[in-house]
């Protein structure tokens, strides 16, 4: 077994003894000189080195036999600090795994595990009393919920018994529910029937009758458009009257003041004495005033604006405009282009500023983006909002038409959009005025009751305002080019509806004997 084993410390030892024998065996030879005394210690040696060797073979079959036992069966015993592969090394490794050791051995180690062991053992002894006492108690719960259970079971089939009886006591009376239902069903259809053959014939008379409304209404507003013609009645009534008249300084006084509640620059219309009605056609008017200074509470001076030779204004002509009236506010609606001066653009905001100048109010109006607007009124204030009533009202006086395109005369479709959409508004609006008995006029007429006059505009060069004051014309419709000096066949402008010509020398002050109107 020795031989199969390799070398280790105690054979290089062994062999270094054996060399080291030798050496003094020389070494005796050599000294005593002697052959048989060498030859003696020679055998000497030889019995020591056997005795040495046959321990060192005992001995290196217990530390293989060591090994085995320890479960390390290595061929080297090693050092303590050497790694795995040796004796030792793998020892060492083994007591590292055991925490706590008092003593890194192997005795210190079987001691703590057996003593870990008898504790574990311990523990388990007791967890398995306690699973013996939870294991009776859950079988005491057991038994209790076993008992439930058979109680919630007879409950159940009680319970399930009853059901079977309710279900069937339902379904006795749900084929009763069933067939009332069926013959309910049966004379509803029947019903039905009848109600939609009635329906029908209701359809057909009510088409019928819409038909002869739509005729009569026709039929009505032409019979109404008829006799306004012939009759030219009105319902309104003159403001008031002019007092006094100064040719001179184109000056007139009226009957009207501070405690009519008249304003600055309102405008009026003067019609002749013998007119078929105020503020129903323009025939009758023959001028129109501004008011420029209150005098006292039933005196006011006001300006000429416009007058006809033919037709001068005089003393007691009575003076209107719808836009006032003394102690109420008037109403108006508006839709369409607002167009005051003939320049083809929208003048919304001038037309504004004129009704709150005389402080009137405009409840309904659509704008020029098609958009119908609702507002509400405050002195020379118009707050818009969106429409929160039924529309035109027997409050409003007038609804006035301004001027609508034509929506084939344009291929942008934004454009036409907008005037379908006010195409569609006033529609909507004449229906209300005429369910009301609001009058309709046109924004001619309009400005010619209010006794508007456009400004004079002047031609600036390079811009695509159209100039309506064309060379040698009066009319603002002529389209003759400028420096084109053939006649229009207009009268001279000195004898039609335009100012008189100022004296050269004028001080502006009006004659004391004619300021209190007399």
């Amino acid at each position: 077994m020795a031989s199969a084993v390799k070398p280790t410390a105690v054979h290089f030892s062994l062999i270094f003894f054996v060399m080291l024998s030798i050496i003094m065996s020389v070494m005796f030879v050599l000294y005593f000189r002697d052959y048989g005394d060498l030859e003696e210690a020679t055998k000497v040696i030889r019995n020591d080195l056997r005795d040495k060797t046959t321990v060192t073979q005992g001995q290196d079959e217990d530390i293989q036999a060591l090994s085995k036992v320890i479960g390390h069966n290595f061929d080297q015993v090693g050092l303590e600090d050497q790694a795995v592969g040796t004796v030792l090394g793998g020892t060492r490794i083994d007591l590292e795994k055991v925490d706590n050791l008092s003593e890194k051995t192997y005795k210190a180690a079987i001691e703590k595990l057996l003593q870990d062991v008898l504790n574990l053992t311990q523990e388990r002894d007791n967890i398995r009393a306690d699973l013996g006492a939870e294991h009776k108690e859950i079988l005491a719960l057991q038994s209790r919920y076993q008992a439930l259970v058979d109680e919630e079971v007879g409950a159940k089939k009680k319970a399930e018994q009853d059901l079977k009886d309710l279900i069937t006591q339902q379904d006795e009376a749900l084929r009763e529910k069933i067939k009332k239902i069926d013959d309910l069903r049966d004379a509803n259809r029947q019903l039905q029937q009848e109600l939609e053959d009635e329906s029908i014939a209701h359809q057909k008379d009510n088409k019928r009758f819409k038909r002869e409304v739509a005729q009569l209404s026709l039929i009505t507003d032409r019979l109404r458009e008829k006799l306004d013609e012939a009759t030219k009645v009105s319902f309104e009534r003159a403001d008031g009257e002019i007092v006094w008249v100064d040719n001179i300084t184109n000056r007139v006084w009226i009957n009207l003041g501070i405690a009519d509640n008249l304003s600055k620059r309102t405008n009026f219309s003067v019609y002749t004495k013998a007119h078929h009605g105020v503020g129903r056609g323009t025939d009758d008017i023959k001028g129109s005033i501004e008011v420029t200074r209150l005098i006292d509470s039933h005196t006011a001076e006001a300006r000429i604006l416009e007058y006809d030779l033919l037709r001068p204004l005089a003393k007691g002509d009575p003076i209107y405009t719808p836009l006032w009236s003394p102690g109420r506010t008037e109403n108006f609606s508006f839709v369409g282009t607002i167009d005051l001066n003939g320049d083809g653009s929208s003048d919304r905001g001038q037309l504004h500023d004129l009704v709150a100048g005389a402080r009137a109010t405009i409840d309904n109006e659509v704008d020029d983006k098609g958009n119908r607007i609702r507002y509400t009124s405050f002195p020379n204030v118009f707050l818009p909002h969106q429409m929160d009533s039924p529309g035109i009202d027997v409050n409003t006086k007038f609804l006035v038409i301004g001027e609508i395109k034509d929506p084939s005369t344009t291929a942008m479709p934004d454009e036409k959009s907008i005037i379908d959409r006010i195409l569609a508004h006033r529609t909507a609006m004449v229906k209300e005025a005429r369910k009301t008995g609001v009058r309709v006029v046109s924004i001619s007429d309009f400005l010619s009751y209010i006794g508007y006059k456009p400004q004079r505009r002047l031609f600036t060069p390079g811009t695509d305002r159209p100039y309506n004051l064309r060379a040698g014309a009066h009319s603002t419709t002529t389209d003759v080019a400028v420096g084109k000096r053939a006649s229009s066949g207009q009268v001279s402008g000195v004898f039609g509806k335009r100012r008189r010509l100022r004296q050269k020398s004028s001080s502006g002050q009006t004659s004391p004997l004619f300021r209190g109107g007399y």
